[in-house]
């Protein structure tokens, strides 16, 4: 769930793998799966999921889109 972001755009996946230290096309694939494995279509689903399962903390005044992971 690490992965998860806030949209679902190329840039966000080529930000993703700069901090995974792997190739876009890997972040890609890993996300695909991701998905897959939750049997949801969308990183905002994934979310969704993520956040009714206890995933995702909320924090006080977090950064503008940010998100905390468990």
């Amino acid at each position: 769930m690490r992965y998860c972001s806030r949209s679902p755009t190329v840039s966000t996946t080529r930000r993703g793998s700069q901090r995974l230290h792997v190739s876009t096309e890997t972040a890609r694939t890993h996300m695909v799966n991701v998905l897959r494995k939750l049997d949801v279509d969308s990183r905002l689903q994934a979310l969704v999921f993520a956040v009714r399962h206890g995933a995702v903390i909320r924090i006080r005044n977090p950064p503008r889109g940010a998100v905390t992971i468990r």
